[in-house]
């Protein structure tokens, strides 16, 4: 653990983030069958947890949870659990504040309530785009890739606060939106990524 934190620090992570990192231990976010990806745990890469699904690599986590720009307030939502650690990571971030996260794939969703015992996070298992969100949301973070620009900035004008901003992949590429009023203010694309393709439906 102590391998990856410093590991981590070369990646121009904030001290923020890099202590809510330290707090959450990565292997227990991997599946216990999955032997060679827990070998793995403390190194700087994405892993396979089953179901066609990573948990990413940690330098990009940090990365896209700085993109944030957490206050400790801050109601979240989270597009795709996967392995839960990105969740358990911004809980610790935002400790008076909620975290929403979503996953379709119902044995993950399962396994994150599980894991995810913070007062502050809720996991909700079903198709994130489909649901209708009852509160306004000031962050969003989106772990898949959607492949229509449009319904990203289309969600977040719906569901997103009036000032609030979303850190999402799309087109091979990390993007950063923010959102004023009614409006997308700010658009732009940040560095290249590698994520799995936003899916409908729930898959148990």
């Amino acid at each position: 653990m102590d391998k990856l934190i410093n590991n981590l620090k070369r990646h121009d992570i904030s001290h923020e983030t890099l202590d809510a990192m330290k707090k959450v231990d990565r292997i227990k976010f991997i599946p216990i069958n999955k032997i060679e990806s827990r070998k793995k745990a403390y190194e700087d890469t994405a892993l396979s947890i089953g179901y066609d699904v990573t948990i990413s690599q940690p330098s990009l986590v940090g990365k896209m949870i700085d993109m944030l720009n957490l206050d400790t307030i801050n109601h979240v939502l989270e597009l795709g659990t996967g392995s839960a650690y990105n969740a358990a990571i911004i809980g610790k971030l935002v400790p008076y504040g909620k975290v929403i996260t979503v996953e379709r794939v119902k044995p993950l969703a399962v396994r994150a309530k599980k894991l995810l015992t913070q007062k502050n996070i809720q996991v909700i298992i079903g198709d994130a785009t489909n649901i209708k969100y009852k509160h306004p949301f000031d962050r969003i973070i989106v772990t898949a890739e959607f492949l229509n620009k449009r319904e990203i900035e289309e969600f977040v004008i719906k569901y997103a606060a009036k000032f609030s901003m979303c850190v999402f992949p799309y087109n091979g590429w990390l993007w950063k939106i923010i959102k004023c009023d009614d409006k997308i203010v700010f658009s732009d694309r940040i560095f290249q990524v590698r994520f799995v393709p936003v899916l409908s439906g729930i898959k148990q």
